[in-house]
């Protein structure tokens, strides 16, 4: 036998190659790893980082819990720290002034290609290609102007009417339920009304809940590929047999948008509904945008969806936990807007209903639906915290963790207590402007906050009016909420960000959630049910998304018609 072959055999050859090769890799990136090293953090391993700490607590669905008990372990006086993902550096920041600066920054990290596949990427969401993401939100403000949003109020309201309607059933029965799905259809139905001209008549009821599963599992594959390291390779990733399912996943979620998109397309020609104020009607009419409309639709699809049906299923925890500020919240709706549920609020009206802006707000506090923001660091940048400066070097991905920093006791005395009064003006001035990122900041903000607003007014009018809210025997109590991260925030059962990247649909999300919220609490008394019936028992979970866990069911009662408090 060779001495070449002999060398190839011995492991021991194998064992200080791969040793001479990572010592060769860190030496050439040494300054890189000089810079990361004085920033807190915990004891990483030489190759693969910090993943042993993942595996060990819990893999993937507890990625989020890790990085937050680091955080109170290695960054309770400067509120940043480092988390080595094998080879991969992860800022984690729970520092409001820190959040600000970063959020500043256009870029994304480069994991965001994974989220959509080769299918729909690049909207402005997840794109990581800047000036493309600056011409495509340039193209995408005008839709969301204030003339738009006032013009939707009525698609809300009456999209609340019909699931009020529908949720009728529950009141009358008495048992308790979970809403998400509910208002997840609800979401459904007013983006594609608002934004496509759509009532989406050819889809079957079947056909809408797997639409809205698909995008569920979108958000799954995308985590995924983002915490498992070696999934970001795409061979091992096709070798596994999730590419294939992402690929059959994806490839429906493009029909489902196509659909739309050319029952449009079929109305513009004809010359059939066709309005100036939607969405497509002013970009199909240039056929070559048709790629970039489709990867917009779907970001205005899951935006509109998920994030907002997700807080709106929040804050009726709460009220059904909380029943004094039900009460009272109820009291200013009808004050405002009266007791006649159908009729269509104004914009002024809804504008008037100033202890629904904290209840909204303090829901959004507590349960961010987007509780992670994730920027790329382009070049090396300087942070300044209480305690001290940092250098964040260039190519490091940093975590905003906007949930850690919204339930921050230094930022909000007694932070896991739901009290909308915290949101009073002189109670606001007493703190950090930037410790509440709802919808982010800088020239990222979402442009459809102010929509979200007004659609969570509309549909708890509509609720209130017509329902009491009333805990479950499975959510008693503030002890029993549970929720879980996914990809925005409270699931089955954390806000979108500042800077650059802020979200453009914040200003829609706003607008959307007033308007449910004015119509539903008309009609209805939100009660708790017996499985949440205090707030300990609400339970949720973080992954992309913050959401309540099944456990944090409701119950509604019907109100008396005209009934007066």
């Amino acid at each position: 036998m060779s001495f070449l072959a002999r060398l190839l055999g011995n492991p021991l050859f194998w064992c200080l190659s791969l040793v001479a090769i990572s010592l060769h890799y860190i030496w050439r990136n040494r300054s890189f790893y000089i810079i990361s090293w004085k920033l807190p953090g915990p004891f990483s391993l030489p190759l693969i980082g910090n993943a042993l700490n993942l595996i060990m607590d819990g893999g993937i669905p507890n990625a989020i819990s890790m990085m937050t008990n680091n955080m109170e372990t290695y960054g309770k006086h400067s509120r940043v720290i480092r988390i080595w993902a094998c080879q991969e550096l992860y800022v984690l920041v729970a520092d409001a002034s820190v959040a600000f600066q970063i959020n500043k920054m256009p870029d994304k990290p480069d994991f965001y290609s994974f989220l959509g596949g080769l299918y729909i990427k690049g909207g402005l969401a997840s794109d990581i290609d800047v000036d493309h993401w600056r011409w495509a939100r340039k193209l995408m403000e005008p839709f969301f102007s204030l003339k738009n949003i006032k013009s939707w109020i009525q698609i809300s309201h009456e999209e609340s009417l019909h699931t009020a309607e529908y949720l009728q059933k529950y009141a009358s029965s008495g048992e308790s339920f979970l809403p998400l799905k509910t208002l997840r259809l609800f979401g459904m139905h007013v983006v594609g009304r608002a934004f496509f001209g759509s009532n989406l008549q050819s889809f079957s009821p079947k056909e809408k809940e797997t639409a809205l599963d698909n995008v569920e599992k979108m958000f799954e594959h995308f985590l995924h590929r983002v915490l498992v390291p070696i999934t970001k390779n795409l061979l091992i990733y096709s070798l596994i047999g999730l590419r294939r399912k992402e690929n059959i996943l994806m490839k429906q979620l493009v029909r489902d948008i196509d659909k739309i998109l050319e029952e449009k397309i079929s109305r513009i020609k004809a010359g059939i509904d066709v309005s100036e104020d939607d969405y497509l009607t002013k970009l199909m009419r240039e056929p070559e945008l048709y790629m970039e409309v489709r990867q917009q639709a779907g970001t205005i699809m899951v935006g509109g969806i998920d994030t907002t049906s997700t807080e709106i299923f929040s804050i009726l925890v709460m009220l059904a936990l909380h029943p004094d500020v039900q009460n009272k919240l109820r009291k200013e709706i009808i004050d405002v807007l009266g007791d006649d549920v159908t009729q269509t609020p104004t914009y002024d009206n809804l504008m008037k209903l100033d202890y629904m802006e904290r209840v909204l707000k303090e829901g959004m506090r507590m349960f961010p639906p987007v509780p992670v923001l994730a920027k790329k660091v382009a070049t090396e940048t300087k942070i300044s915290t209480d305690i001290g400066e940092y250098t964040i070097p260039a190519g490091t991905t940093v975590l905003v963790l906007i949930h850690t920093i919204q339930n921050n006791p230094d930022y909000f005395d007694l932070p896991h207590v739901y009290d909308p009064d915290r949101w009073l003006p002189d109670k606001v001035a007493q703190r950090d402007p930037h410790c509440f990122l709802p919808f982010s900041s800088g020239p990222r903000r979402c442009m459809g906050g102010r929509f979200t607003m007004q659609e969570m007014r509309i549909f708890l009018a509509t609720m209130l009016r017509q329902f009491e809210i009333l805990p479950s025997d499975q959510c008693k109590t503030m002890r029993d909420v549970k929720f879980e991260m996914n990809g925005t925030t409270l699931t089955d059962g954390s806000r979108t960000s500042s800077g650059p990247r802020r979200c453009i649909g914040g200003k829609f999300v706003m607008q959307e959630m007033r308007i449910f919220l004015a119509t539903m609490l008309r009609q209805f008394e939100i009660l708790p049910s017996d499985q949440c019936k205090t707030m300990r028992d609400v339970k949720f979970e973080m992954n992309l998304t913050l959401k309540l866990k099944d456990n944090c069911q409701i119950r509604l009662r019907s109100r008396k018609p005209n009934l007066g408090i």
